[in-house]
């Protein structure tokens, strides 16, 4: 409204010849005659014959939304004033919200049965689903149940080898105690048997010097025994031949050689005498 009363006013500045003459009272003799005009909205200056127009079409020209928002946005901003309007956002969001009311509705008419009849599948399947739920978890519940009386049972048996394992334990530390006293003994024992052996073997050693002693000895005897009994083993050797020869004389008296003791017979032996540089 505003816009169109300063439409008005500048068109009642503006004066034309015909309606200057017109307007003048028949005593005055003076013209005005205005050549050039300037516009309120755009302050551009303008001809007379072109001023008019200019202002049908003016983009500066203040103009009230169309869409009832009670604000005047010049002509040049209006198409981007309306894409942003809030009453014509509400406009549109009531229009698309009916169109979409109206479609859900037919939608809802054409899909209804088919939802039913999907609905009750889904009921069927969830009824078989929880049926199903609940054998399984009747099996889980007697598992469970049977689980843990095994693992009562594993708990005892635990509890059990824990005891024997305990006992085991002490009879081990037991007998490593007893087997490290016995290695202490053991090792004393041996200790003295090596003693004993050290003491034997020097006893031994002296018995067999002493031995060794007696055997050379004995050796020496055992010579001067064989070299007297070699001796005597020439002189009866001597005694026989001589005997033989005796024999031989006598071969004519035989009766009275074998009555007779032979001569050779009173031969003594004088026994072998030890030599003066061995002792007892």
């Amino acid at each position: 409204m505003e816009s169109r009363r300063r439409v008005r006013w500048a068109l009642s500045r503006e004066i034309i010849p015909d309606q200057a003459e017109e307007q003048e009272p028949a005593k005055s003799t003076t013209i005005i005659k205005y050549e050039k005009s300037s516009c309120l909205f755009c302050n551009e200056w303008f001809d007379a014959q072109t001023f008019t127009e200019h202002l049908i079409h003016c983009g500066q020209v203040l103009e009230e939304c169309p869409k009832g928002c009670l604000a005047f946005i010049p002509r040049i901003r209006m198409r981007s004033h309306l894409k942003e309007c809030p009453r014509a956002k509400q406009q549109q969001q009531l229009l698309n919200g009916q169109r979409l009311s109206a479609s859900m509705d037919r939608l809802d008419q054409q899909q209804s049965d088919h939802r039913l009849q999907a609905l009750e599948q889904d009921v069927g399947t969830i009824r078989s689903v929880l049926n199903e739920e609940i054998r399984q978890r009747l099996h889980l519940i007697t598992d469970v149940g049977n689980i843990r009386k095994q693992n009562q049972v594993v708990e005892d048996w635990n509890r059990d080898t824990d005891e024997v394992v305990g006992g085991l334990r002490r009879q081990i530390e037991e007998e490593a105690s007893q087997r490290a006293y016995a290695l202490e003994q053991n090792q004393l024992d041996v200790q003295y048997c090596c003693n004993i052996t050290q003491s034997l073997k020097e006893q031994v050693e002296s018995r067999l010097d002493e031995a060794q002693k007696l055997v050379n000895q004995l050796s020496l005897d055992v010579t001067f025994h064989q070299n007297q009994l070699n001796d005597n083993i020439l002189k009866l050797e001597e005694l026989i031949f001589e005997n033989e020869r005796q024999n031989r004389s006598r071969s004519s008296c035989s009766r009275s050689t074998r009555t007779s003791r032979p001569s050779w017979a009173t031969v003594t032996m004088s026994p072998p005498s030890r030599p003066p540089w061995t002792t007892r």
